[in-house]
């Protein structure tokens, strides 16, 4: 059988700031076809990851699995580990960034799994320190008596184009699809201030 390379993708949100795009454009400018890249949004601490297990699971002795960087593989040095002790098992060839673990051969250089390591904790040192930064964040914000949350909108934070096109849409003109469009709302904003003006 014929080896392949796949590629693997993950972003903790789908926001379009941690969009999985650039990741994809990556790995096919690294040779990668996309029918067999892979993609999920899930956070990197989480030990399983339904989308990597799958494809780890999918992947036959002699593949190559390449990733940009080790964040996107996992933020957890445990799992590193186990990642590792699967592809040395399996004989797979991992790419990550510009760092070159081949297992093929049943085997990996000390000196890579080494610098694969000490990658992978100030990974997760670096998302430990931005949950900690929040939290710092928050309980200052809580102290000095902020409200935490979006504010909730009111009838006056209804915008004109809303209003305008209002009456189409009591009278079937418009539909919610057509609402939104014409008035170059979000969907869940047509909702919301639809709810705001029928219930005040």
């Amino acid at each position: 059988m014929e080896s392949k390379v796949w590629g693997y993708c993950r972003c903790s949100t789908n926001e379009s700031k941690q969009d999985v795009k650039y990741q994809i454009d990556a790995l096919i400018d690294k040779g990668v076809d996309i029918s067999n890249i892979r993609y999920e949004y899930i956070s990197g601490r989480k030990e399983h990851r339904p989308g990597l297990d799958a494809l780890l699971e999918e992947m036959n002795e002699g593949d190559t699995l390449i990733v940009t960087d080790i964040t996107r593989l996992c933020r957890n040095t445990k799992v590193l580990c186990e990642i590792i002790d699967l592809i040395i098992a399996k004989k797979f060839r991992l790419i990550v960034g510009s760092i070159d673990i081949d297992c093929r051969n049943g085997s990996l250089d000390p000196m890579i799994e080494g610098m694969l390591k000490i990658n992978a904790v100030f990974g997760e040192m670096e998302a430990k320190l931005k949950i900690h930064q929040i939290h710092l964040g928050l309980a200052t914000a809580v102290k000095a008596g902020k409200k935490l949350g979006r504010p909730k909108s009111t009838y006056d934070d209804i915008p004109k184009v809303f209003m305008q096109y209002y009456p189409k849409y009591k009278n079937g003109t418009l539909n919610k699809m057509a609402f939104a469009r014409v008035t170059q709302l979000s969907y869940p904003t047509i909702y919301k201030y639809l709810d705001i003006v029928e219930n005040a």
